[in-house]
C-alpha cells in the first residue's frame, strides 16, 4: 500500500510517556540554561527579595523550545505523508536538537553523581576521624586502668606526713629540685600522680562514651572502585540518551497508522444521446451503460440531471432502462413521474415526443 494512504495516529499512551519524557527533557535544559545564565550578574534583576537572571531566563525559553521542537522535528522525518525535503531538514534538525539534550541531561546526572561521591568521601572522613579519637581514648583508658576515686586520694596526700621544711621549700611537693627534696616528697609524688591519672579517667568515660555515640550513628560508605566508576558515567550518557530518544520519537513509537479510505468513483458523463421520451427508439445509435452495473434511484437521478446540463439528448425511455440496468420499464416510469412531480424535472411534448428538461 502507498505510504501517503496511511493515517499516523498518536495512541493515549503516546501522548502520556511521550509527554512525561519532554516534560522531563525540557525541565533539564531550563535548569541546565538558568545555570548557565546566573553567572551573567550584569544581568540579575530583584524581584522583591529574590534575584532573577534576565540571562537565564531568556536561555530557558530557548531550552524549552529546544525540547518542543525536537519533537515536532522527529515526527516530521519520520511520518511518510510529509514532502521528502521537508522531511530531510526535520531530521537534520532532529539530530542536532537531541545532541543537545543529550549533553544537558547527561551533565545533570554527572554532577549529581559528583555531589554523592563528595558527600560520600566527607561521610568516610567524618567516620574515620571519629573511629581515630575513640581508639586513642579508648586506649588510654585502658593502660590507665581502674584508679581509686579522686577524693579518696586526695585525703592520702593530706594524711601523708614529711618535714615541714621541706613541704614550704617545694611549695607542697609541687617544685621539687634537690634530691633530698625528691626523696622525701617521693610518697606525695606518687599519690599526685595517682590523683592525675584518676582525674583523667574521670575525663575520659564520658567523652568515650560520647565518641561511642558518634560512631554508631555515622556510616562510612564504601569506596566506588574504577569499574564501577566507569559504569556511572557510561550508565550516565545512556540514561540521558533514552530519556533524550523517548521524548524525539516517543510519539512514533507509539503512534500507528491506519489505511485512509479511498474516496468513492465518481461516473464520468456519458458520450450524448438524443431527446424523447414515449418513442421508439434510433437503433442505430448505441445505449451507453453504467459501467458498475445497476444504478438505485439517487445515481440515476444525478445521471439526467448531468445529461441534461450538458444539452445531451435522450432517445427514450428505454434507453434510460437499458443505461441505468433495471429489469423493468416502470421503475423508471415510476421515478421520471415521481421527480416530475417534486419539480426536479419535467416532459414537454415537442411534436410527436416528450422532451425531458431540468
Amino acid at each position: 500500500m502507498n505510504p501517503h494512504s496511511m493515517r499516523w495516529r498518536l495512541t493515549p499512551t503516546g501522548f502520556v510517556v511521550g509527554g512525561l519524557a519532554v516534560a522531563a527533557e525540557a525541565a533539564s535544559n531550563a535548569l541546565r540554561a538558568y545555570g548557565l545564565g546566573q553567572h551573567l550578574e550584569k544581568f540579575t534583576i530583584r524581584v522583591g527579595e529574590v534575584p532573577v537572571s534576565a540571562s537565564g531566563a531568556v536561555l530557558v525559553l530557548a531550552a524549552v523550545a529546544i525540547s518542543i521542537s525536537q519533537a515536532r522535528a522527529a515526527w516530521i522525518a519520520m511520518v511518510p505523508s510529509f514532502p521528502t525535503r521537508q522531511r530531510v531538514v526535520a531530521g537534520l534538525v532532529a539530530l542536532l536538537l537531541v545532541a543537545v539534550s543529550g549533553v544537558a541531561f547527561s551533565s545533570h546526572i554527572l554532577e549529581a553523581q559528583r555531589v554523592k561521591t563528595g558527600g560520600e568521601d566527607k561521610s568516610r572522613g567524618d567516620y574515620d576521624r571519629a573511629l581515630a579519637d575513640y581508639t586513642t581514648a579508648k586506649a588510654e583508658i585502658d593502660v590507665l586502668g581502674t584508679p581509686r576515686p579522686v577524693a579518696m586520694i586526695q585525703a592520702d596526700v593530706r594524711s601523708t606526713r614529711i618535714d615541714a621544711r621541706i613541704w614550704r621549700r617545694t611549695k607542697e611537693c609541687s617544685d621539687v629540685t634537690e634530691p633530698d627534696s625528691a626523696e622525701a616528697c617521693a610518697p606525695v609524688l606518687a599519690l599526685y600522680k595517682e590523683r592525675g591519672a584518676a582525674a583523667r579517667y574521670a575525663e575520659l568515660g564520658p567523652e568515650l562514651a560520647r565518641l561511642s555515640a558518634r560512631l554508631s550513628g555515622l556510616d562510612r560508605p564504601k569506596e566506588a572502585t574504577q569499574s564501577e566508576s566507569i559504569v556511572v558515567i557510561w550508565w550516565a550518557w545512556i540514561m540521558a540518551a533514552a530519556v533524550v530518544l523517548l521524548a524525539t520519537f516517543g510519539a512514533v513509537i507509539f503512534a500507528h497508522a491506519e489505511p485512509v479510505p479511498a474516496p468513492a468513483p465518481v461516473p464520468l458523463p456519458l458520450p450524448p444521446p438524443a431527446v424523447a421520451d414515449e418513442v421508439e427508439a434510433d437503433e442505430s445509435q448505441p445505449v451507453a451503460v453504467f459501467p458498475h452495473g445497476e444504478r438505485n434511484k439517487n445515481e440515476a437521478l444525478a445521471d439526467l440531471l448531468t445529461l441534461i446540463a450538458l444539452g445531451q439528448e435522450i432517445p427514450s425511455q428505454d434507453w434510460l432502462v437499458e443505461r441505468w440496468g433495471k429489469q423493468h420499464k416502470g421503475t423508471v416510469s415510476k421515478w421520471l413521474s415521481e421527480w416530475e412531480t417534486k419539480g426536479l424535472v419535467s416532459r414537454e411534448h415537442i411534436g410527436r415526443c416528450k422532451a425531458v428538461t431540468a
